[in-house]
Order: structure tokens, then C-alpha cells, then sequence
């Protein structure tokens, strides 16, 4: 019986940690392999760490788009700033010279 719950435990967590390295190909920017590794041998902790440090990617459907604008520089103080403003926001300056 119990060695027979040990072999069920282990199947599983063998199982888990070949899923974290599946998961770990599209999820992390971090080696599959050495999240899978880490999963087998640090058990729970090896399973938290993943979660919390090895899922970097966002999904496709969580990761949100981002409109690029066009920037340009002050030529006084150097920030960034929107190329459709007349004036910089921090110094006042004319940004565009006409």
C-alpha cells in the first residue's frame, strides 16, 4: 500500500515537472530544462519558483497592445516628448523649429 502510493506520487510529480518544462518553452525566457530540473529535485519550492519567477511571458491573450508614438527631443533640457506638442512640458521651450 504504501509503496504503491510512493510510485503514484512520484508518477504524478514526474509528470509535473515535465509540464513545467513544456509550459517553460512558451511561458519563460529562462532554459525549459533547467525550469523542469529545478521542479524534480526542489520539489514544492521548485514549483513556487517557477510560478513566481519563471512565468515571464504574458500570454497572447493577456499581453495588451501598445500604441508607438512618435517622440522628438527638446533641444533644451532633452526629454522626450510627443511630436504633436508645440512645447516642451517641462522647460516650456518650442520644440519644433520653424
Amino acid at each position: 500500500m504504501y509503496l504503491t502510493l510512493v510510485a503514484i506520487l512520484g508518477f504524478v510529480w514526474l509528470c509535473v515537472s515535465i509540464w513545467v518544462g513544456f509550459d517553460a518553452t512558451t511561458n519563460s525566457s529562462h532554459d525549459a530544462l533547467l525550469w523542469s530540473l529545478t521542479v524534480v529535485f526542489g520539489g514544492i519550492v521548485g514549483l513556487l519558483l517557477y510560478f513566481n519567477i519563471g512565468r515571464d511571458k504574458a500570454d497572447v491573450a493577456t499581453q495588451t497592445t501598445t500604441q508607438v508614438t512618435d517622440l522628438v527631443e527638446c533641444p533644451n533640457c532633452r526629454a522626450k516628448e510627443e511630436a504633436n506638442r508645440d512645447t516642451c512640458r517641462f522647460c516650456n521651450e518650442p520644440l519644433h523649429t520653424s
